[in-house]
C-alpha cells in the first residue's frame, strides 16, 4: 500500500535549478499552506518540494513565486 497527500498552497520563492553530476536537471521550492491556529490566526506549514527530470524543466518555465499549486 502507498500513502499519498495532497497539498495546495502557493510557492514560497521561484525554483532553484540545478543539475546533478549525471546531468539531470533538479527542480527545489517551497510551499506553504495556511492552517487555523487555536488562536484564530493562521499558521503557515513548509513543505519542501523537489522535481527532477523532465518536471524540474517544466516547473522552472512555469512556476513563479507566489503561484498557486497543488
Amino acid at each position: 500500500m502507498v500513502n499519498s497527500m495532497v497539498v495546495v498552497g502557493r510557492v514560497k520563492n521561484a525554483p532553484e535549478i540545478s543539475y546533478s553530476h549525471l546531468g539531470e536537471p533538479i527542480a527545489e521550492f517551497e510551499i506553504l499552506c495556511d492552517r487555523p491556529a487555536p488562536n484564530g490566526s493562521k499558521i503557515a506549514d513548509r513543505f519542501p518540494v523537489w522535481l527532477t527530470g523532465k518536471s524540474a524543466l517544466i516547473a522552472a518555465d512555469h512556476v513563479k513565486a507566489g503561484s498557486l499549486v497543488g
